[in-house]
């Protein structure tokens, strides 16, 4: 038995490879990295937390003062300090995670 491609067979083929890395794309956004610094792009932690989807981890870069209260209300999650940043929650409480499976680690 041979196979003989069709043209409908061809034009299947040809639109599931247009199909194909867009879907890849949307789902390894799930695991993205966002980074976070005081002179960067995106400045404010939260911020980083609002655009970064469930699985991913945001990086801190330090030195430097966030001015701000965070909360983590994506799981499973992971944020990481790099080079010692601060989190000042002006005297509030500086960290709320709503949910298991969130990390926060620091790094020097």
């Amino acid at each position: 038995m041979t196979l003989r491609p069709t043209i409908s067979s061809i034009l299947l083929f040809c639109l599931l490879a247009l199909i194909a890395p867009q879907a890849g794309t949307t789902e390894s956004a799930a695991g993205k990295t966002v980074r976070v610094s005081p002179g960067g792009p995106l400045r404010s932690i939260s911020e980083a937390i609002a655009s970064a989807s469930p699985g991913g981890e945001i990086i801190v870069e330090g030195p430097g003062v966030y001015n701000e209260r965070v909360v983590v209300d994506k799981t499973p999650f992971m944020i990481t300090g790099k080079d010692r940043p601060v989190i000042d929650g002006g005297g509030r409480a500086v960290v709320t995670i709503n949910g298991e499976g969130t990390v926060f680690q620091g790094s020097g």
